[in-house]
């Protein structure tokens, strides 16, 4: 069957279909929706404490016993200045003004890593996936998550990148294509599997449009070579987003 490969068994999935964590956005009943209906549910990890991330797990595991993935997105603690936060703020004020929300907030940035405390919550909590947006964490992280069984996804905005997750271990890699939310990807409908060769791909339509959910697109998905989609629920409530994808047989 088409929806059976190397993906799929590994994870214990009905379909190869892979919910975009979207960072808080999502939620442990999402996820465990998706996963009940086959796919692959996921929760995203920026912003949470340890025990918060682990508090998610536990909600996941108590809706289904299906395979969860965890994201974290990777970037430094942002550097604000003053300068361009005072500016930024002079040109929003007026808006505030006139919806009477009182003065324009003081911007504030926090870093997205894997912390000592989230290690050892993975290792801990074991879920079936850890993936990663914007590169990978350090080596002996990868390490210590790998030992424990659990399988690791990156994405990638390029054949180089690709190809770079590739050798430091990454077990499969989202070719990020271009209606991909804005991450700059570079991968389109047709080239995934000749441009990353006999890399572990999955297609990334963040947008979930239809074409990627309904069997038209599967076909698209399927012969460029990835071997699953991974999918994301722009402008559409949650549950029905789960129900469509169950209804057109692609999650």
């Amino acid at each position: 069957m088409w929806c059976r490969n190397a993906f799929t068994k590994r994870l214990n999935l009905k379909w190869p279909i892979l919910q975009a964590p979207m960072g808080w956005l999502s939620t442990p009943a999402l996820a465990g929706a998706v996963s009940n209906a086959g796919g692959l549910g996921g929760l995203g990890m920026w912003g949470f404490s340890a025990k918060a991330a682990e508090r998610r797990i536990a909600g996941f595991r108590q809706q289904s016993s299906g395979s969860l993935n965890v994201n974290y997105p990777l970037w430094p603690e942002p550097k604000i200045t003053g300068e361009a936060s005072e500016a930024m703020r002079r040109r929003l004020q007026p808006l505030y003004d006139a919806k009477g929300l009182g003065a324009a907030p003081q911007p504030e940035g926090t870093a997205s890593e894997v912390t000592r405390e989230h290690l050892t919550m993975l290792l801990r909590a074991r879920p079936e996936v850890v993936s990663f947006h914007f590169g990978l964490p350090e080596p002996e992280v990868i390490e210590a998550i790998k030992s424990a069984g659990i399988y690791i996804i990156c994405s990638a905005t390029t054949v180089a990148e690709a190809r770079d997750l590739a050798r430091r271990g990454v077990d499969a890699i989202i070719a990020q294509g271009t209606e991909a939310g804005g991450h700059r990807g570079t991968f389109t409908g047709v080239d995934v599997g000749a441009q990353s060769g006999s890399l572990r791909t999955a297609a990334s339509s963040r947008r979930c449009r239809e074409r990627a959910c309904h069997r038209g697109g599967r076909r698209c998905r399927w012969s460029a070579g990835g071997g699953g989609v991974h999918a994301g629920c722009q402008r559409r409530a949650a549950w029905e987003r789960v129900s469509a994808l169950r209804g057109s047989q692609c999650a």
